[in-house]
């Protein structure tokens, strides 16, 4: 996520900033400092949090969940000040179901309008519409009825995750390649999936 504070010198009162708050909590937040060369002087308050770098680009790591105010103060060659400030909100990650055929397409394994049952122990999904691109959940969890010999996430060139022994609702860390391509469950007895979350 990033920050621009753009300061236009003729008047100081036409300054703007650029932001695509909110942010997750998890990532850095990446903030440019422009002034006019006719700004003599500029101080930021950084409401609390720890910036690394210099003019005119910082970073400040994982902040953390909260509401955050910054205040850039600018001085001219005449004394005058202005002050810009940016609303900056640090969001915690929560999970979002994408579970039903709207999401996949069931190779193995049935959709039955509410749950996914396996078919000779295997469910096997392939992912429906387009809310996969550019998706990069960083973890994800699977509500079964039962303790799953395996689960594989997979990209278009090879496997996100691999879990063996899965337990219903333990969290897997997902590392991406490419986008979400097919997801496979595997089991000795048949099974029932009644959710697909991740993290985001």
């Amino acid at each position: 996520m990033a920050i621009l504070f753009n300061i236009k010198h003729e008047s100081l009162a036409n300054g703007t900033i650029e932001s695509d708050s909110p942010i997750t909590e998890g990532e850095d937040l990446n903030v440019t400092v422009m002034v006019d060369e006719n700004t003599v002087d500029f101080d930021i308050d950084w409401d609390g949090l720890v910036p690394a770098g210099t003019y005119p680009n910082y970073i400040i790591f994982s902040p953390p969940a909260g509401d955050y105010t910054f205040t850039l103060t600018v001085e001219d060659a005449f004394g005058r000040t202005k002050d810009i400030t940016e609303d900056v909100s640090v969001v915690a990650p929560s999970w979002v179901s994408k579970f039903d055929n709207t999401f996949w397409i069931p190779i193995t394994g049935t959709w039955t309008g509410s749950q996914y049952e396996s078919n000779f122990g295997s469910i096997n999904l392939i992912v429906n519409g387009d809310w996969y691109s550019g998706y990069r959940p960083t973890k994800m969890r699977i509500t079964t009825n039962v303790q799953i010999d395996s689960v594989e996430l997979w990209d278009s060139v090879s496997p996100l995750v691999i879990e063996a022994d899965y337990d219903s609702l333990s969290e897997l860390v997902l590392s991406f390649g490419n986008d979400i391509d097919n997801l496979v469950l595997s089991d000795a007895p048949e099974f029932v999936v009644t959710n697909i979350e991740f993290l985001e």
